[in-house]
């Protein structure tokens, strides 16, 4: 399975790391100082469970998320309308986009039933850019809780006792083969382990704010809970 991270900052540059230290095919998108760092010196984790350095591919291309099975979208949710249409553009018909943006997602409404059932967030959304971009029968939701921050081009830090979770699950009945496997292969690369069962928590895990996701998880390890 290949990966590709547009948008290689402190969430995405940690899970290009975990993901390349595992031995998963990855090529992170990134740019500026922290891109020529990543190429010359690869991308170094300082964590509590100790440092790690990987060399993963790394380019500002946007045309590499092509060759991808799996893309994971690292970027704020801000810098997605600008770069909506070179993203549509590398795309393949049906791989799985898993969408680590905070807050209500831009898909948040997209097949849901009810009065407004496919309602684009212009404040997320401006124009339906990132709708008409990124096929919704792609779209895998996630919420990232995650304490790392760059520390320098091509560094990351997590701190001490800091919580990593993802909670991906398909927002509707998806065509694509992000599988129950593909979800454990990914959470190995991650050091986590699946702690609940797979069910459907997409859109009742984006309205937690970050005080309700510690206090409901402290008591686990870091953890990716996957829907289907």
């Amino acid at each position: 399975m290949r990966f590709a991270v547009v948008g290689a900052g402190a969430i995405g540059g940690y899970v290009g790391a975990c993901l390349a230290r595992g031995g998963t095919e990855v090529t992170l998108i990134a740019r500026g100082a922290h891109l020529a760092a990543i190429r010359e010196h690869g991308i170094r984790v300082l964590s509590a469970d100790g440092e790690f350095l990987t060399h993963p591919q790394a380019t500002d291309d946007m045309a590499a998320a092509a060759d991808a099975d799996v893309v994971f979208l690292g970027l704020k949710a801000y810098s997605l309308p600008g770069v909506a249409d070179a993203l549509h553009r590398a795309l393949r018909p049906r791989v799985p986009v898993i969408t680590a943006q905070n807050g209500i997602p831009w898909w948040y409404f997209q097949r849901r039933p009810g009065p407004y059932r496919d309602l684009v967030i212009e404040s997320v959304d401006p124009g339906g850019v990132i709708t008409k971009a990124i096929d919704p029968a792609s779209v895998v939701g996630c919420v990232a809780y995650c304490a790392t921050e760059i520390t320098g081009p091509g560094v990351i830090r997590q701190p001490k006792k800091s919580c990593f979770l993802l909670v991906l699950a398909f927002p509707h009945q998806l065509g694509h083969q992000f599988s129950p496997k593909n979800s454990h292969d990914l959470v190995s690369a991650l050091g986590s382990s699946p702690r609940s069962s797979l069910g459907d928590i997409c859109r009742a895990a984006v309205h937690r704010t970050r005080r309700s996701i510690r206090r409901s998880f402290s008591r686990f390890p870091p953890v990716w809970h996957v829907g289907q």
